[in-house]
């Protein structure tokens, strides 16, 4: 449900946004720990980490819609989703 809402596309958009402010050189790697810090306080995992970074520096389509795409789904981890 999340995943195709509007308002969650939008926020995960702004949040690409300020990512890509606060991480000018477009480093995957500084981009993903900046995100996972942000959105669920804690720096990202290895396996989380290269798979971000793989995704991220894919070359079809443009950084920034790849990049809210992966701010969309850091958004639906469950995690985020609820406290525990």
């Amino acid at each position: 449900m999340l995943f195709n809402s509007p308002l969650l596309d939008r926020q995960a958009r702004a949040f690409a946004a300020r990512l890509t402010l606060e991480v000018p050189d477009r480093s995957s790697t500084l981009i993903i720990e900046r995100a996972y810090r942000l959105a669920l306080s804690r720096s990202p995992g290895q396996d989380e980490l290269a798979t971000g970074r793989e995704f991220l520096d894919n070359p079809q389509g443009l950084f920034s819609e790849r990049l809210a795409d992966f701010c969309l789904v850091l958004f639906n981890l469950d995690e985020f989703l609820y406290v525990e």
